[in-house]
């Protein structure tokens, strides 16, 4: 090998790069870095305990006012038939079935006595808007007043007769246009309403078209029909016969009538007769207007113990017990 050969090899092994050194690197920015992601820790970690401190008063926020919304709702919460006003508690119409003691209900003669103006129709109105929302068929004959009031009368009361009336549901008896001569336009009205015979056949006859069902037969009222029928016992005898043919078909037959105007026999007949019998009454209050009262006389021919029971007549609702 020749010196120059060997000169060049020496030189090549002395490398500017020792490999028994570490490399040097300039880090000079390490120091910022560091207090960066030092700042960066120390901030997510206040965000932590704020999330904290947020979740844990959260619950507390949304729980206080759904207690409060439970609570208000049982003291709001009223009985099915009570209701308080001042110093008054009402009770709904449903009161007057509790009274009568499933009366209204049972197959047989209900008698509705009271003086004019003592809320007789109301109550029949009131017993027909029940009947009919509980599917039970009526035939409501008026004597005293047009086919038409009596649409009126339970409109008020909330009580569409004429749906009811297109569903064959509910069937209205003109016995109100005949007594003045005049001539009816309805569908079922009475040619001679003062003949209890034919009052009987038509209605006996119509009834037949809800067979099978628990017919309610409400007449407003009997007074007039009474009064020309001859004799007071006559009356009575032939309405046995007519009520006892609709309690054989399952139906419960309601009159209204003023008893004292009748005369003693109709009200033997009346108190020994009906399954029911309701006492009304109406006063001069002190305010001026009307004080009424109600009392269940009679059930099943029994004497029944008891005080009258106040009650109001009010715009859509009908009669209310006070």
């Amino acid at each position: 090998m020749s010196s120059s050969e060997l000169n060049s090899r020496e030189e090549s092994s002395e490398s500017p790069i020792s490999f028994n050194e570490s490399p040097s690197y300039d880090f000079g920015g390490f120091d910022d870095l560091s207090k960066l992601l030092a700042e960066t820790d120390s901030a997510l970690a206040l965000g932590r305990e704020k999330e904290k401190e947020f979740t844990v008063e959260k619950p507390a926020k949304v729980e206080k006012p759904v207690v409060k919304k439970e609570s208000e709702k049982k003291e709001e919460k009223p009985a099915p038939l009570t209701k308080q006003a001042g110093d008054k508690t009402f009770k709904g119409f449903e009161h007057l079935f509790e009274l009568t003691r499933g009366a209204l209900d049972t197959p047989g003669l209900v008698v509705i006595d009271g003086a004019l103006g003592s809320g007789k129709t109301t109550v029949c109105f009131g017993l027909v808007d029940r009947y009919l929302k509980q599917s039970n068929p009526c035939i409501f004959v008026s004597y005293g007043q047009s086919p038409g009031s009596v649409r009126e009368g339970l409109k008020r009361l909330g009580c569409d007769a004429s749906e009811y009336e297109s569903n064959y549901r509910l069937i209205i008896v003109d016995g109100y246009s005949a007594q003045s001569g005049g001539f009816s336009l309805e569908l079922y009205s009475l040619l001679e309403p003062w003949d209890l015979a034919k009052v009987q056949e038509s209605i006996v006859g119509n009834s037949g078209i809800f067979m099978g069902e628990k017919v309610k037969v409400v007449i407003d009222s009997i007074d007039g029909l009474c009064s020309r029928s001859g004799s007071a016992k006559d009356f009575g005898k032939q309405f046995d016969v007519f009520a006892s043919k609709l309690k054989e078909t399952g139906a419960t037959v309601i009159v209204s009538c003023d008893l004292d105007n009748l005369g003693k026999d109709v009200k033997s007949w009346a108190e020994d007769g009906a399954e029911c019998v309701l006492e009304l009454g109406a006063e001069s209050g002190k305010s001026g207007g009307k004080e009424y009262s109600l009392k269940v006389a009679r059930l099943k021919g029994d004497k029944v113990k008891g005080d009258a029971e106040e009650f109001e007549i009010e715009v859509g609702k009908g009669l209310v017990f006070v």
